[in-house]
């Protein structure tokens, strides 16, 4: 199960190398051929999210690596700082389009070469499929750096929207058209990044998640016969996965081996039944007169 997951994210983040390798070469050609320096500017900043796709293959890679003596916990944060570097170039196109349209807005009159308008089209034949099929598969996966790689191929459309509106502007007189919808357009692609850069700084730092997910640990714990009352339950992010710590109190009457009999349970049905859980460190108390209380309140 885990294998086929991160073979499903190293081929997703393949595809996406392939299909901005292509639509590179395609801008290029076209670039060349009618001498738009738009569009090879264009293809330019194409070429930069295949770098983008390299680094969420090998982010992706180096996560499936097993734990050692330097990471006990594994290597699983590699995707999170993969999809940190991802939103690192989503906002930086953000504010690469606030640039151009507050040059178009300064210089409404400039020139546009309708030729660009392939380049525009190429960009969602190839790029829209892409980003929907690399969106899906993280969903799937639960891949941060996998999402921010989709969104990076979605903000092409973004940008390509930005120029389409310059082409339409240009040709129906409205030149204003252009910087408007270039500035909407960059928040929007801003916001994305700074979003999916938060999601994976909290990733790296360890944020607790939802209560709901520290309640479905303690629900798992308790459906072991010997658990009388769970506390402290302490949940690390590890990039897509989770390690768990918690505290069990089983009954003072029962046997060290016993104890440790039903610690050892609770832990292969928490790792078993919750797909995020990668690890889970059961600490054993006896059930004393407080946790006992604590135990008959919550009936």
């Amino acid at each position: 199960m885990m294998k086929d997951r991160f073979k499903r994210g190293e081929e997703a983040s393949l595809i996406g190398v392939a299909g901005n390798l292509v639509l590179t070469a395609l801008k290029l050609f076209i670039g060349i051929v009618s001498g738009s320096t738009a569009v090879m500017a264009d293809a330019i900043h194409t070429f930069s999210d295949v770098l983008v796709s390299i680094i969420t293959f090998i982010g992706i890679r180096i996560s499936k690596k097993p734990a050692d003596e330097e990471h006990p916990y594994g290597h699983y944060d590699a995707e999170a700082i993969a999809g940190l570097f991802s939103s690192i170039a989503l906002v930086l196109l953000g504010f690469e389009l606030i640039k151009y349209a507050y040059i178009a807005f300064l210089n409404p009159a400039h020139e546009i070469k309708y030729t660009a308008i392939y380049a525009v089209i190429l960009t969602f034949i190839i790029k829209e499929p892409m980003a929907r099929y690399t969106l899906r598969v993280a969903r799937e996966i639960k891949s941060p750096a996998l999402e921010a790689d989709g969104q990076n191929h979605r903000s092409d459309i973004y940008s390509s929207i930005a120029v389409l509106a310059a082409i339409v502007g240009s040709f129906l007189g409205f030149t204003f058209l252009d910087p408007i919808v270039g500035i909407a357009i960059a928040i929007i692609i801003l916001w994305i990044g700074i979003k999916i850069g938060m999601r994976n700084i909290n990733i790296l730092m360890g944020r607790v998640p939802s209560g709901k997910f520290v309640k479905l640990i303690e629900s798992r714990a308790k459906s072991i016969k010997g658990v009388a009352y769970v506390h402290k339950v302490k949940v690390h992010s590890l990039g897509a996965f989770m390690n768990v710590e918690l505290h069990v109190c089983v009954s003072e009457d029962i046997s060290l081996a016993d104890a440790h009999g039903i610690a050892h349970m609770v832990q292969k049905e928490i790792v078993a039944s919750i797909p995020e859980v990668v690890s889970a460190l059961v600490h054993v108390e006896p059930l004393d007169r407080h946790h006992r209380e604590m135990h008959h309140g919550g009936k």
